[in-house]
């Protein structure tokens, strides 16, 4: 139920920020998506290469693939961007340690040889867009949707069947009401 909330909340994010995305912007979006999914490949022993061959996938095609939640994500981004901005977010050179050294346990590597002022930077920025998440989804108010009952469509009341005799005996009686008024 956590994912599905969080999930909603992005969502919420992504349909409020009304922007046209440059392509650009896409495309270094789908890079990213890209090069995260060969580190992860690489972390599991698998190159790129490898995992298309297993797959039977075309490289375009996997990029295709991740180009389908790209201009969503970077709507996110960009909202959340702003949410930091608006709210002077400040990030912590604590908070920063702890992502380096979250980093070195991942990638057995010693935080000082993973420490560069790009890094740093980079670090920054996803805390900043984290706790911009955590204000939005905080102050997010959850609701169910309720499906409103289905009307029921009106009955089309069908004209009474009448005999022949009846008919007739209908016909005849406005003309009977009509000579009885003179």
């Amino acid at each position: 139920e956590e994912n599905e909330v969080t999930e909603k909340v992005y969502a919420a994010v992504a349909d409020c920020c009304e922007a046209d995305i440059p392509a650009c912007m896409i495309e270094h979006e789908i890079d990213s998506a890209m090069q995260g999914f060969e580190r992860r490949m690489m972390q599991q022993g698998l190159s790129l290469q490898k995992y298309l061959e297993i797959t039977g996938q075309e490289y375009n095609s996997l990029r295709d693939m991740f180009k389908v939640n790209a201009e969503r994500d970077v709507k996110i981004r960009l909202a959340l961007e702003k949410i930091a901005e608006i709210e002077k977010i400040i990030i912590e050179e604590e908070d920063v340690n702890k992502e380096y050294e979250m980093f070195a346990q991942e990638t057995g590597t010693e935080v000082e040889k993973l420490k560069s002022d790009y890094v740093t930077e980079s670090i920054i920025k996803d805390l900043s867009l984290r706790k911009a998440f955590e204000v939005v989804r905080n102050n997010a108010v959850v609701t169910e949707a309720v499906e409103a009952p289905a009307e029921e469509a009106p009955v089309e009341e069908k004209p009474k069947k009448r005999t022949r005799k009846k008919a007739e005996k209908a016909e005849e009686k406005p003309e009977e009401t009509a000579e009885s008024a003179e």
